[in-house]
């Protein structure tokens, strides 16, 4: 293949030879044939491989200018730099033999700084022990100053308190016995805030209100009470706490068992004793009976204080509300562990209790108790039995089972508590819970108002009906209700009120006046009062006037005060509506004139009943004329009158 292009050559080259040739060897073709051979011969060049072009050979030579330029540039440049870096490094050889010769002085300098830390740290230590005790001692200097002056400080404010926090003398004797309870308090370094003081009008009784400082021990309080105790001549004080308000109130009065003590100690000053006043709801008796969300009652008193009447009456009362209201009938079972001391009545017909002594009353109790779960036990059954559809209609009535209307009275509640204890307190609780649903009410009567004693505490009472007769009232004010302060001297001057009541007419020769037989109401989240309860028989009505109790307005004082009258003899009686009637002044002459059957008795034998009137609490006289007056104000209303 090479061969073949280099003969291609030579026969190319050898035309050209040829055409330069003819050329010179004719004029007319020297410039063809010229320009025929150069473009041979350029054409023949560019074919040779290797042979450079003009253009490169141009381009070489530019840059080989181009190249020695920049050698020279740079041969230049690297001279400068060769001589700044030789300069550079003559200055940096000479700073490093500099620093090292610092560096050798830092050396040094460090360790005579860590000899010197050395000799420090050994002097402080043997300076922190001498410095650690005298800061001990200036501490406990300081402190001992600053204790110093803190009670100096709190002697001057509890001196200032105590000053500043004691009443005057002059506000009376409820001031002073708080100023000597103040001063006993503090005497014995109990310091407080009075938050109050207040004598009941009348008796000697002082309640004082205090806030103490937190720690101070019960058994402190009582040494010093007693001994401010003695100091008021007032015996040893009741120390209570007030959870509601966080003060205790030292209350001193002298201790009442009977109402005989109570007059002879408590009434200081019969004129500053409030009148008598009855409840504004002159019906408050029967709505209290038949209050359908206390259906349960609970009735403390001493012996003779008049319970079997006033469960006589509320029997009555309630019976005749409910058969009225549901057409059932009512059955009364008694427990009474002490029959036949007591008795028993009902519409003025005797009952023999079902269950006797301590035995049977027990099993009473109980029998009490089952019959409330009987109850509920049937009534679930009936529940269960109903469809479903039926039971989730919200219109559809539940069918209930025929159930009587049953009234438990237990007796000497309290003492059956105290022998039998759980069979009894679950009793209790069981029936006062869910008795009302079925029908069963229950009337827990005893002595002592403590509810503890029958096993029941406060929340236990909400659905009961509470009363408490004549002096155990003062004992449950007291102890087992908290009305306000204001609310509880209300009641203890209308007990007291009562008594003083009793006191008179029993020195008029009434031997049982019916003020004595009176009671704190205590009903389920309402306030206390004190009532006259009502007398024997009030309620007995007859078949056709049973449904009359609800509807009918009562007044009992009414209703006590036709007790009395009716017990008078006849002409006394007699003598009493005449006056009533008249409702004005009358005389016993007009008395013998307008009574037929009177004329033939001397006029000086109706004033004598007139005078016995007046002397048995029936009226008053007149005697300020010659003639002797008579005048009946009370105005006694009948209940089918009303």
């Amino acid at each position: 293949m090479d061969n073949r292009q280099n003969v291609r050559h030579w026969l190319i080259i050898s035309a050209s030879v040829a055409s330069i040739g003819a050329g010179l060897s004719a004029p007319i073709f020297l410039i063809p044939a010229s320009m025929i051979a150069a473009g041979i011969s350029g054409w023949l060049l560019r074919q040779v491989t290797g042979l450079p072009r003009k253009s490169d050979l141009v381009a070489r030579q530019h840059r080989e200018s181009w190249r020695q330029g920049l050698e020279a540039q740079f041969s230049e440049k690297s001279g400068v730099l060769l001589t700044t870096v030789q300069q550079r490094d003559a200055v940096v050889q000479r700073k490093a033999i500099e620093l090292q010769s610092k560096e050798k002085g830092l050396i040094e300098w460090e360790q005579q700084l860590v000899a010197a830390e050395g000799k420090l740290t050994s002097a402080l230590r043997e300076q922190e022990q001498y410095y650690i005790q005298l800061l001990d001692e200036v501490q406990k200097g300081a402190i001992a100053e600053i204790q110093m002056r803190e009670n100096s400080i709190l002697m001057l404010q509890q001196k200032f308190m105590g000053l500043a926090n004691r009443p005057d003398p002059k506000q009376g004797f409820a001031a002073w016995v708080a100023q000597l309870l103040l001063q006993g308090l503090e005497k014995n370094e109990v310091f407080c805030q009075l938050k109050g003081f207040y004598k009941i009008p009348g008796l000697r009784e002082v309640s004082v209100w205090v806030e103490l400082q937190t720690g101070t021990t019960a058994k402190k309080l009582e040494n010093i009470s007693k001994e401010v105790g003695t100091w008021v001549k007032m015996g040893e004080p009741t120390i209570l706490w007030d959870a509601d308000e966080c003060v205790y109130e030292f209350r001193f009065a002298p201790e009442v068992d009977n109402y005989e003590t109570s007059y002879e100690i408590v009434i200081d000053n019969e004129s500053e004793l409030p009148s008598v006043a009855e409840p504004d709801d002159p019906n408050w008796f029967v709505n209290a009976v038949c209050d359908s969300k206390s259906v349960h009652f609970m009735i403390h008193g001493p012996s003779g204080g008049g319970k079997s009447v006033l469960v006589d009456n509320l029997m009555c009362v309630g019976g005749d509300e409910l058969h009225t209201k549901t057409g059932k009938q009512v059955r009364i079972f008694i427990v009474d562990p002490k029959f036949p001391d007591s008795e028993w009545t009902y519409r003025g017909k005797r009952l023999k209790p079902q269950y006797r002594r301590w035995e049977q009353s027990v099993e009473g109790v109980l029998a009490m108790q089952a019959e409330v779960n009987d109850r509920l036990d049937i009534a679930a059954e009936a529940a269960e039995a109903i469809p479903q559809h039926l039971f989730e209609d919200p219109d559809y009535i539940l069918p209930l089972p025929e159930r009587d209307i049953d009234f438990w009275i237990v007796d000497e509640a309290a003492a059956l508590h105290t022998i039998y204890k759980e069979q009894c307190s679950m009793a209790y609780r069981g029936v006062l819970w869910v008795g009302r649903s079925s029908l069963v009410r229950c009337i827990l009567i005893g002595q002592n108002p403590n509810p503890s004693n029958y096993g029941l505490q406060i929340p236990d009472l909400n659905n009961c009906t509470r009363f408490y007769l004549g002096i155990t009232a003062l004992e449950a004010l007291d102890r087992f209700i908290k009305p306000p302060r204001e609310i509880k001297a209300k009641l203890k001057g209308q007990i007291y009120a009562r008594l003083r009541m009793v006191k008179m007419k029993k020195l008029q020769g009434i031997a049982e006046p019916p003020e004595q037989y009176f009671a704190l109401v205590v009903k389920a989240n309402e306030p206390p009062f004190v009532a006259q309860l009502p007398p024997p028989k009030a309620y007995a009505y007859g078949d056709g006037e049973a449904q009359l109790v609800a509807q009918t307005s009562v007044d009992i004082t009414d209703l006590v005060e036709r007790a009395r009258v009716e017990e008078l003899e006849q002409n006394l009686r007699d003598l009493l509506e005449y006056a009533r009637q008249k409702e004005t002044w009358v005389t016993g002459s007009e008395f013998r004139q307008n009574r037929n059957r009177y004329k033939p008795t001397q006029t000086e034998v109706v004033n004598s009943w007139i005078e016995e009137l007046e002397t048995r609490g029936f009226g008053e006289c007149d005697r300020s004329s010659r003639t002797l007056k008579y005048r009946y104000p009370c105005v006694i209303h009948s209940t089918t009158e009303t």
